[in-house]
C-alpha cells in the first residue's frame, strides 16, 4: 500500500477512500501497521480522538457488511466450490483465519457439504469434506458431535487439525457455515437393501451415512471382472449340482424375503473337512460382491453381537459365517435370535434408549458340525435347512477361489432390477406357487415348506435373468433336504427321551427299589415324582412346561382341576409330587 502517511491533510484522514483502503489489506500485520500509520498522523494534525472515532465506527459497519457476504473460495476440486462464511478466511497457507482478530481456527480446509436425516433413528448427521495432504476427502458425524466443543476433537483421527483449545472456535465455525449456507438435505441410512422401491448399493435417492462402522463391507459390496465370464464359469459349476444351486437360491432369495413379508432362514451346509463347503458360500457371496474373509465372509468365533450387528448393516442382502465349529455359545439360541431379525433394546448412558436393530435376510452357515442336535427345538429346526456334505461340492477349489477373487459383484444388480420389473404381486403369486407344491408333498411343517419355497422361487428367477434359462430347482431335488414332521416335533421327541430314560433306570422303579426311587412303572403309564422328570427333561435341553403341554395335546398326561399336571400321593411308601404319564401302545 504506497501512501505517503507524511503529506496527509486534515480532509484526507477523515476521507472513507483511505479507510477501505486499509480495511482490504489481507495481511493482519500489514493492515495494524497502516492502521498506526494512521493515527500517529492524525495525532500530528491534532485531529486524533475524532479520526480514531470515525474510522472505527466505519470499521464496524465495514465488518458487520463484510461479515453478511464473505465467502470462502475453497478451491475448483473441493465439492462445494465457495460457501458464505461470515466473519471468516482462507490464509495464502490454506488455514482458515478470524476475519476480524486473524484467530486461528484450523490448518485443516473444511466444510460441512450435506445435512443427513438417517431413516431408521431419525438422527440429523453432517457430512464434512476437508482436504487432507492435498486431497479431498469426506466424512459423517452427528450434528451433535460436530457442535459440541469437548466432542468435535474426535475428527482429529481423520486428519482435521484440531485440538482441545481449538475446539471451540472450530465448533463456532461450523456452526456459522451451516447457519448462513442452504445446505443440501438428503435422507439416509446405515442400512443396506430395500429402501421403499430403493434398493441399496445399487440405486441413488438416499445416502449410505454408516461407512466408518462398515466402511469395509460397504466397500466389498462392488462389481468386479467380466460378467460374462462370471456366468459362464459359475454356469457350468451349477449344471446338475443341487447343493449348489440351494446355496445360491439362499444367496438370490434374500431381498425375497421383505418383498414376501417372510422371516429369516438359514442354510447350513455341514460334514467332515473338505467338501469345499466354504467355496460354495464364497460363490452364493460373489452374487453381491467381494466374497473373501473379512470382505463378506465372517467367522463363527465371535460374539452374537457381531452377528446381529452384521445382519443389521447388510439387511436385505445375505450373511456368510464360516466354521460353525468355532462357536463357543449356545447355538440354537444363535439361531433363534438371527432368524427374528431383530436385537434387543438397550439403554444409553444418558438415559435414552439405543435404537433396536433389525434385519430380515438369509443367512448361509458352513462348518464340520450340524446347526441343530435332537434337543433342538421346533422352532429351531423350521429355521433351518440343513445339507450334509458327503463329496465335494465343487472340484478345483483353489481355482475356483482364485477366479472369484477377481470376478463378482455383477448378478446382484442385476437380479435386483429383474425382481423390480417383474414386480411384487408376480413374486408373490409364484412364490405361492412354489409353496403349495412343497406343502402337497405332506412332508414338512409350514414354515420349513416356506423357506424352501424361497430357495425355489429364487433360483427359478436366477435361471431366467442370469443363467440362460438353466434348468431350475424342482421339488424332487429339495426334498431330501426338508426336515420331516417328526423331526420337527419336540413334543415327540421330549417323549421318546423320558421313556428311554425311564427303561435304563427301571430297577429305580417299583417296591424293591434298593438306591435312589423314582416311581412306578407298569405296561400302560409311569408315575414318576415330580423332580425327577423335571431332570430328565432339563438335563436333555427340554423345556419342562412346554414338553408336558406337548403331551397333554397328546393325550399322554392329564391335567388335575387346579390346573397342575402333579398331584401330592403315596406310592411304596414314598409320599411325594408325582406326575402320571401315559405309555403310548401305537405302533
Amino acid at each position: 500500500m504506497n501512501i505517503n502517511w507524511k503529506q496527509l491533510n486534515k480532509e484526507e484522514v477523515f476521507d472513507k477512500n483511505l479507510y477501505d483502503k486499509i480495511l482490504q489489506i489481507e495481511d493482519f500485520a500489514e493492515k495494524s501497521k497502516a492502521e498506526n500509520c494512521l493515527f500517529e498522523r492524525t495525532r500530528e494534525l491534532k485531529c486524533a480522538t475524532a479520526v480514531k472515532d470515525t474510522y472505527n465506527a466505519y470499521k464496524k459497519a465495514y465488518i458487520i457488511e463484510l461479515k453478511s457476504n464473505l465467502a470462502i473460495d475453497f478451491g475448483e476440486k473441493a465439492p462445494i466450490q465457495k460457501m458464505l462464511a461470515p466473519g471468516y478466511y482462507k490464509d495464502k497457507d490454506n488455514c482458515i483465519r478470524t476475519f476480524d482478530k486473524n484467530v486461528l481456527i484450523t490448518a485443516t480446509p473444511i466444510e460441512p457439504i450435506a445435512i443427513l436425516k438417517n431413516e431408521e433413528t431419525g438422527e440429523e448427521l453432517v457430512k464434512c469434506a476437508y482436504l487432507h495432504k492435498g486431497k479431498w476427502d469426506t466424512f459423517i458425524i452427528s450434528r451433535e458431535t460436530i457442535l459440541h466443543n469437548g466432542k468435535i476433537t474426535k475428527i482429529a483421527n481423520k486428519g482435521v487439525d484440531v485440538t482441545s483449545s481449538s475446539a471451540s472456535v472450530l465448533v463456532g465455525y461450523i456452526r456459522d457455515i451451516l447457519n448462513s449456507n442452504d445446505i443440501p438435505e438428503y435422507k439416509s441410512t446405515s442400512k443396506m437393501g430395500w429402501h421403499k422401491n430403493t434398493f441399496l448399493p445399487y440405486d441413488e435417492g438416499i445416502e449410505f451415512d454408516g461407512e466408518d462402522d462398515f466402511r469395509i463391507i460397504f466397500d466389498s459390496l462392488t462389481a468386479k471382472g467380466d460378467f460374462g465370464q462370471w456366468k459362464q464359469k459359475i454356469g457350468e459349476l451349477r449344471e446338475d449340482n443341487v447343493v449348489l444351486k440351494m446355496v445360491m437360491g439362499t444367496s438370490f432369495g434374500s431381498p425375497l424375503l421383505q418383498i414376501l413379508g417372510l422371516p429369516s432362514f438359514i442354510t447350513h451346509l455341514w460334514g467332515k473337512s473338505g467338501g469345499k463347503k466354504s467355496v460354495a458360500g464364497r460363490i452364493a457371496m460373489s452374487i453381491w460382491g467381494d466374497n473373501q474373509k473379512g470382505k463378506l465372509m465372517f467367522m463363527m468365533n465371535s460374539t452374537p453381537n457381531f452377528y446381529f450387528r452384521i445382519a443389521a448393516f447388510l439387511n436385505n442382502i445375505p450373511c456368510f459365517f464360516d466354521e460353525l465349529q468355532t462357536y463357543g455359545g449356545d447355538l440354537n439360541k444363535l439361531i433363534m435370535l438371527l432368524t427374528e431379525g431383530i436385537d434387543r433394546g438397550k439403554a444409553r448412558a444418558d438415559g435414552g434408549v439405543e435404537g433396536v436393530k433389525t434385519w430380515n435376510n438369509t443367512f448361509i452357515f458352513t462348518g464340520e458340525d450340524a446347526a441343530s442336535n435332537y434337543n433342538s427345538g421346533g422352532g429351531t429346526l423350521n429355521r433351518l435347512i440343513q445339507i450334509y456334505i458327503n463329496k465335494d461340492i465343487v472340484d478345483d477349489g483353489i481355482g475356483i477361489c482364485n477366479f472369484l477373487n477377481d470376478n463378482y459383484g455383477n448378478a446382484g444388480k442385476v437380479f435386483i432390477d429383474y425382481i423390480k420389473e417383474i414386480g411384487t404381486e408376480k413374486i408373490k403369486e409364484l412364490f405361492k406357487e412354489k409353496y403349495n407344491q412343497i406343502i402337497k408333498l405332506d412332508k414338512t411343517e409350514e414354515k420349513q415348506a416356506i423357506n424352501m419355497a424361497v430357495i425355489l422361487l429364487a433360483d427359478d428367477l436366477a435361471c431366467k435373468c442370469i443363467f440362460n434359462n438353466q434348468k431350475p430347482l424342482t421339488n424332487t431335488d429339495v426334498e431330501p433336504y426338508l426336515f420331516s414332521k417328526e423331526e420337527i416335533d419336540n413334543t415327540e421327541r421330549s417323549y421318546e427321551t423320558f421313556l428311554d430314560e425311564c427303561e435304563i433306570n427301571k430297577n429305580k422303579f417299583g417296591t424293591d427299589v434298593t438306591g435312589e426311587y423314582w416311581g412306578i412303572k407298569d405296561d400302560y403309564e409311569i408315575t414318576i415324582i415330580t423332580k425327577k422328570l423335571r431332570e430328565i427333561l432339563e438335563n436333555n435341553k427340554f423345556d419342562y412346561n412346554k414338553s408336558l403341554q406337548g403331551w397333554l395335546e397328546k393325550g399322554l398326561i392329564e391335567k388335575y382341576k387346579d390346573g397342575k399336571f402333579s398331584r401330592s400321593l403315596s406310592r411304596c411308601g414314598v409320599k411325594a409330587n408325582y406326575v402320571i404319564v401315559k405309555i403310548n401302545k401305537e405302533e
